[in-house]
């Protein structure tokens, strides 16, 4: 029993620390005192005063503060079964999967032992013959990015008549009158072009001008947006 437990006893049984539950001696908050009450010497009123004064020291003392749990939306993820994959480390592999175990999330057959560690990349999701939500070593899908603990959709990659906004037109039939009409199109003020070791950003008026922006070779390098280019240049440059 806890000096603190015995205390609270005393206090509620008005300083009786015999009847109805009595206390040990060598068990009661007083013990160290000159004048303990082994042989039951002091009134009820002063082990009442003596509980109450400790019990008030006691909560005074400052708690350590709980630590906030790391990567809560990682945890969340593996709470709610999303499906996504991560690139790690030995280091950064150890640390998520010691967090999918504490989340009841084990790898596909070995269970919660720590493993894999050397391969480039894990996933998790639920086993195609089973609802069991496990980890496997993979990638594709939704990645989670480590650093910022967030998540990023796959991009599909896409032609460049479609990041134009240009429609496929069918021929007519023959005997049809085609009116010619214009093709509006809305462009970005730039455009980011994946290459082999780069994102270069390239304004679309110099495109216009250099006839860059006629070039289908260059549009099936290129982006709208930079979080695209980056999404598509992270597996570009991955070893796979």
């Amino acid at each position: 029993m806890k000096k603190i437990e015995t205390a609270r006893i005393i206090r509620d049984q008005e300083g009786n620390c015999q009847e109805p539950f009595s206390i040990k001696c060598g068990a009661c908050f007083r013990k160290d005192k000159r004048s303990a009450c082994g042989e039951c010497s002091e009134d009820n009123d002063v082990l009442l005063e003596d509980a109450q004064a400790y019990i008030k020291s006691h909560e005074a003392k400052p708690k350590a503060d709980k630590k906030p749990e790391t990567r809560p939306n990682f945890r969340k993820a593996l709470l709610d079964k999303k499906e996504f994959y991560v690139k790690v480390t030995p280091k950064l592999s150890e640390e998520l999967q010691t967090i999918a175990f504490k989340c009841r999330v084990g790898w596909h057959k070995s269970g919660k032992v720590i493993g894999w560690k050397n391969h480039s990349y894990i996933e998790f999701e639920p086993e195609t013959d089973s609802p069991n939500y496990v980890i496997f070593l993979g990638h594709h899908g939704t990645e989670y990015l480590p650093l910022t603990d967030s998540f990023v959709e796959p991009v599909e990659k896409i032609s460049e008549r479609e990041f134009l906004g240009i429609a496929d037109v069918l021929p007519p039939e023959i005997g049809d009158i085609v009116e010619e009409q214009p093709i509006m199109l809305k462009l970005p003020e730039f455009v980011y072009e994946v290459v082999d070791t780069s994102i270069n950003r390239h304004s679309v008026a110099t495109l216009k001008r250099d006839g860059s922006i006629c070039s289908i070779e260059f549009w099936q390098r290129a982006y709208d947006t930079l979080e695209k280019a980056y999404i598509v240049a992270q597996n570009k440059w991955s070893p796979r």
